[in-house]
């Protein structure tokens, strides 16, 4: 019998396992489609325009559903971040890819995608840890800046910044990319790529940390 039950749970781990990884990738793919789309939807439109929200509702519906899958990642059903808290970290999230998006795109210069990137990731840093600390089950002034979570807001930041460049200056991206004998990649995909990379580790790493506790 107690020979039956150590075979039974190693499969039991392995199988949580591959759900988990499972989780990770759908929350990765709600983020960068929703990011993707939402880009799509608002690049050319007025900061005040309908269209605008229209982009940041679709933006946010897709943080909502990846929030909750990661939550069912962390903690199963007994999901433990509170209707407030997924409303005000969806707000919050949506407000913050907004506000890279206007520094990026007022930029004339590299540099203005550099202060985009660091707008978000310290924007990022915060909002990650309190939604750490929201999975976890805790308060959020436990931890209002965590490095843990902040490291991967910068992940998010870089990553996202990089797929932003390669669709609003794809010139620049192009030199960029043949400076390290990349010189016929497909610039669209190339970002895509590397958004969506950024969007796995981040959710990743993020799944861990939250677990670790």
């Amino acid at each position: 019998m107690a020979t039956h039950e150590r075979g039974e749970r190693p499969s039991l781990v392995g199988w949580m396992t591959t759900v988990r990884a499972f989780s990770i990738l759908a929350c990765t793919l709600v983020e960068t489609a929703a990011l993707v789309i939402w880009l799509a939807v608002v690049q050319t439109a007025a900061l005040s325009s309908a269209t605008t929200l229209v982009g940041c509702g679709i933006l946010a519906v897709g943080l909502v559903v990846e929030r909750i899958l990661k939550d069912l990642t962390v903690n199963g059903v007994a999901l433990t971040v509170s209707t407030g808290a997924l409303v005000g970290l969806t707000v919050a999230e949506t407000t913050a890819w907004t506000l890279w998006l206007a520094v990026a795109e007022a930029s004339i210069a590299v540099e203005g995608f550099v202060l985009a990137a660091t707008v978000l990731a310290v924007s990022l840093a915060v909002l990650y840890t309190v939604e750490d600390s929201a999975l976890r089950g805790v308060t959020p002034h436990s931890s209002l800046l965590d490095p843990g979570t902040a490291s991967i807001g910068l992940v998010t930041a870089v990553g996202a910044t990089a797929w932003l460049l390669c669709e609003l200056r794809p010139a620049t991206a192009a030199r960029w990319l043949g400076t390290v004998g990349i010189e016929r990649a497909d610039l669209s995909l190339a970002g895509l790529a590397v958004l969506a990379l950024a969007v796995f580790v981040t959710h990743n790493v993020g799944v861990a940390y939250a677990r670790s506790s």
